[in-house]
């Protein structure tokens, strides 16, 4: 085609689930508003140019984002200000070609990073990107330790781009007192207002019009403006919103963001309760632990609720309590504690919490509208039983002694189920679920898990007062036991070996073969070669188990050198298969 013709390409890039085509799809609307209203303006009231489908073009390309490959979509149109244009027709290529696309709109900073090396993006192509980060699936890796950088890939895409537009549209929409899924409208807005795009305001707002009614059109409406007002104010300032690492937020940053969660989950009442906790508890935290225990406070109290979030201030409080004894005031292991029990072995999902979080997330839709909104389920014995208060399992168990082993056998077995959230049958199984949350506290599920917590709150407190920096190990090894059903059991049962088969066993050698002043070299080895077998490999239980048989062997043989040798070996090596 004659190149005269100036034709928009835009890439949206997105993590799958958080709405990516919705962007598109407002987009692709605002597109043939414009060119109507353009049209019109300019006296073409036919059909000629407003009713042409050659002109803009949309798709999407599925996918499992950060598993097998990222969602995107795109949009190409022929400028909407053309009014002399070929009969002929447009043909546009099904897929963008090198260095083809003018505007990069990403919901995910990590996502634009990738699409922006793709090489799809022209040397001077735009880039408005959400500044928010959600983990890679490398970060969820054992091995990883930290985040990759938010300023070293913001760097990296202003590299590769010739303009960069960046903002948190995350924590707009929760400075707004807005759900997150607003995010993707206040980019729209900031797409609007860079002006990169031959597209009005109004047309764009016409657009959201067409897509949203009643509520949601509201809170959509105002996300938009909330996006369009943060860039035109960087615009005028011509400053660049500074740009800082997820991984550090001040103090008062981290309770403003809790008190406005737990506002908006458990009312306003729970959330002045969090802040008048945090200031009388405040002084008693040292500052490396203090921003770390404000944040998993919070989060529990969103997630669980009070009595979730006290067993886990006991906890931390005495943690700290040991680390003044045994620590060198670095207090160390309750920061590693502290973390990792909440985001970790605190924070699970079960019926109760899940029919929650269906049940808030129901939106209204355009009344002129058939949907069917389905909530997709397949839940396991294990999950459903959980719910069971335990003072009722304790009374069967009495009543039919087989029953916890019939219950293990089959706590596994599972089948799908659909509710249909959108008939007042469907929509009240899940609402009656939720309602009935108050017994959480009292279920067999929640007893199993916070029994867990104490087994690994006392194992790191057992090994601290052994050695502190074994402690360290044991605490920090909370962040490999994630996941559900199986394979959290799996993850538990990798813990109590890593502890009685491999870390006992080796202190034990260490006292026969040092004094009072132990470093324990073999356990600190012996710890981390195992947990390396176990986390990178599914077979690396037996594997981490059979490098202790071999350790055994050598120390029975006192061949010390070979068997220092092949610690530090199998720690160090921590990708090493085999």
């Amino acid at each position: 085609m004659d190149s005269k013709w100036k034709i928009y390409r835009v890439l949206a890039p997105s993590v799958g689930g958080q709405g990516g085509g919705t962007i598109t799809e407002i987009l692709h609307k605002a597109v043939v508003i414009e060119r109507t209203r353009f049209a019109h303006a300019a006296g073409k009231e036919d059909s000629s140019i407003t009713h042409r489908t050659d002109l803009e073009y949309r798709y999407m390309v599925p996918g499992l984002a950060q598993r097998n490959g990222s969602v995107y979509s795109v949009v190409l149109f022929v400028s909407p200000h053309e009014l002399e244009l070929p009969e002929s027709g447009f043909v546009f290529s099904e897929r963008f070609y090198t260095a083809s696309a003018d505007l990069l709109i990403a919901q995910e900073l990590t996502e634009a990073v990738s699409f922006a090396n793709s090489g799809l993006l022209k040397r001077d192509a735009v880039a408005i990107v959400n500044e928010h980060r959600f983990m890679t699936s490398i970060e969820k890796m054992p091995v990883t330790k930290d985040l990759v950088k938010v300023d070293d890939q913001v760097n990296a895409i202003k590299r590769l781009v010739g303009t960069y537009i960046g903002i948190n549209a995350h924590e707009l929409a929760l400075s707004n007192a807005m759900k997150f899924v607003y995010a993707n409208t206040i980019l729209l807005g900031a797409l609007c207002a860079s002006s990169v795009l031959p597209i009005s305001k109004q047309s764009f707002l016409d657009a959201i019009q067409q897509r949203f009614s009643g509520k949601t059109l509201r809170e959509n409406t105002i996300a938009f403006e909330i996006g369009y007002q943060a860039v035109t104010a960087m615009q005028k300032s011509k400053q660049q919103i500074v740009v800082g690492d997820v991984t550090y937020r001040s103090m008062q940053e981290i309770l403003d963001r809790n008190y406005r969660r737990i506002k908006s989950s458990r009312g306003k009442a729970e959330a002045e309760r969090y802040l008048k906790f945090m200031d009388k508890i405040r002084p008693r935290l040292p500052d490396n632990v203090a921003n770390i225990f404000a944040e998993g406070v919070g989060q529990l109290i969103d997630f669980e609720g009070w009595h979730h979030a006290d067993i886990y201030i006991e906890n931390v409080m005495e943690m700290l309590e040991l680390d003044g004894q045994k620590g060198n005031g670095s207090f160390r292991l309750s920061q590693s504690y502290a973390k990792h029990v909440a985001g970790r072995l605190m924070k699970w999902e079960g019926p109760f919490e899940v029919a929650r979080i269906k049940c808030r997330k129901a939106l209204p839709t355009k009344s002129n509208s058939l949907l069917k909104v389905e909530a997709l389920l397949q839940p396991n014995v294990e999950e459903m039983y959980g719910m069971v208060p335990k003072r009722l399992h304790n009374f069967i168990c009495r009543v039919y002694e087989k029953w916890p082993e019939y219950i293990e056998k089959k706590k596994y077995d599972g089948k799908p189920m659909s509710i249909n959230m959108t008939s007042v049958g469907g929509y009240l199984k899940l609402w009656i679920l939720w309602k009935l949350s108050f017994m959480h506290k009292y279920s067999v599920r929640y007893h199993k898990e916070i029994t867990f917590v104490k087994h690994y709150t006392d194992t790191v407190k057992e090994i601290a007062k052994i050695d502190y920096e074994l402690g360290c190990l044991v605490a920090d090894y909370a962040q490999y036991i994630r996941g559900f059903s199986f394979v959290r059991a799996r993850n538990i049962d990798a813990f109590n070996t890593l502890v009685n088969d491999i870390l006992l066993k080796a202190v034990d050698m260490d006292r026969t073969l040092s004094d009072d002043n132990n470093n324990y070299r073999i356990a600190r080895s012996a710890f981390i070669a195992a947990r390396n077998l176990i986390t990178l490999d599914g077979m690396g239980k037996d594997k981490a188990l059979a490098l202790m048989e071999e350790i055994r062997t050598l120390f029975g043989a006192k061949e010390y050198d070979r068997l220092y040798q092949k610690l530090e070996l199998r720690s160090q090596l921590t990708l090493l298969p085999g």
